[in-house]
């Protein structure tokens, strides 16, 4: 974790970047779902276990990079971006069907 009081600007690109993570690995879960589609409802787990797969490898390729390093947090961070916008989405979906019936 960054200390906020010796490096504001350190601290918020961390959180920036890490927001950024939640995002795009969420934005890639969802869509490997749906990519899944013909498997029904086994394909969110599916999904889950690629989106964890390719996170791990990503980690992995970093540390490779000078500078960089390969955290396994770093992947339960990239499932928790998944997990809470498949949530979202599901929810989303729900809520349109009760008004489209209403």
């Amino acid at each position: 974790m960054v200390d906020n009081r010796r490096a504001p600007a350190d601290f918020i690109q961390f959180w920036l970047r890490k927001g950024a993570h939640v995002v795009i690995y969420g934005a890639l879960g969802l869509s490997l779902a749906a990519a899944l589609e013909r498997v029904g409802k086994r394909r969110w787990f599916l999904a889950g276990m690629i989106l964890v797969l390719v996170a791990a490898l990503d980690e992995w390729h970093q540390t490779f990079v000078p500078g960089r390093t390969g955290r396994a947090v770093d992947v339960l961070v990239d499932l928790a971006g998944f997990v809470v916008l498949a949530f979202l989405s599901r929810l989303a979906v729900r809520l349109i069907k009760r008004r489209s019936l209403s």
